[in-house]
């Protein structure tokens, strides 16, 4: 391999990780909170959902208060002064869980985690449905409501004909290893106001994509950018040997 195209493979894989990481910014699939950072919840761009539902824009904070994941995100309490949130307040993450909501105890169904998960990546599967369009999100979050449980009962919310017909596709996928594998995937943030202690009302709890990657952090930017010089060293060595 020539210096030349040692150079700009280089190059190339370190921009692919910044573009990857991040602290590149932008709306991304996944998130993975930890206990005790912060995170604030927004609007999107599209605008407030019907009946006090999503989508929302999540944004998380680590110990420096520096932004790491950014994602949009659907809650999983319905409307009923149990739980809410103010838009661009400051909340802590008080826990997650791969199902249960800790605020109310609603339990996530692995239909409602399917639902989200092809939201975000492979939308045509939900029949009618347009990414990123207020009207179609307002369904999903019905739809997503639809699977959601209280006390072992599905909650008391009003659901249109094509909510009812993409958890009915849910139903039927989520019976098949491939369907469940994108539910397992998904789980629950529990956010609260950061004096909470544990006792009194949390912040509506959100859904998120968690990630089997590991996402490369700023060392190991720099590591991927030893390598690439590592890799032109190797190839000058090569050429004068020549």
């Amino acid at each position: 391999m020539c210096k030349a195209s040692v150079l700009k493979f280089g190059l190339f894989m370190i921009m692919t990780t910044i573009i990857a990481s991040p602290a590149f910014g932008g709306l991304m699939h996944y998130a993975n909170p930890q206990q005790g950072e912060h995170v604030v919840l927004n609007y999107t761009s599209e605008g407030a959902g019907g009946d006090s539902g999503g989508p929302f824009q999540a944004t998380l904070y680590d110990a420096y208060n520096n932004p790491t994941d950014v994602w949009k995100t659907f809650c999983v309490e319905a409307d009923g002064g149990e739980e809410n949130f103010s838009p661009g307040t400051t909340y802590q993450v008080w826990s997650t869980d791969p199902h249960v909501a800790a605020a109310t105890g609603n339990y996530v169904t692995n239909e409602a985690k399917w639902l989200y998960y092809q939201s975000l990546h492979h939308p045509k599967s939900l029949v009618g449905y347009t990414p990123d369009n207020i009207d179609s999100d307002t369904v999903l979050q019905q739809a997503i409501w639809h699977g959601i449980l209280h006390n072992n009962n599905p909650l008391n919310i009003t659901y249109s004909e094509l909510a009812a017909t993409w958890y009915n596709a849910a139903v039927d996928a989520v019976a098949t290893p491939a369907g469940l594998a994108d539910a397992d995937l998904v789980r629950v943030l529990n956010p609260a106001d950061l004096e909470y202690t544990g006792t009194g009302v949390q912040a509506q709890s959100q859904l998120y994509e968690t990630t089997i990657y590991d996402i490369p952090e700023p060392s190991t930017i720099v590591l991927l950018g030893m390598w690439a010089l590592g890799l032109l060293a190797y190839a000058r060595r090569q050429r004068k040997k020549v």
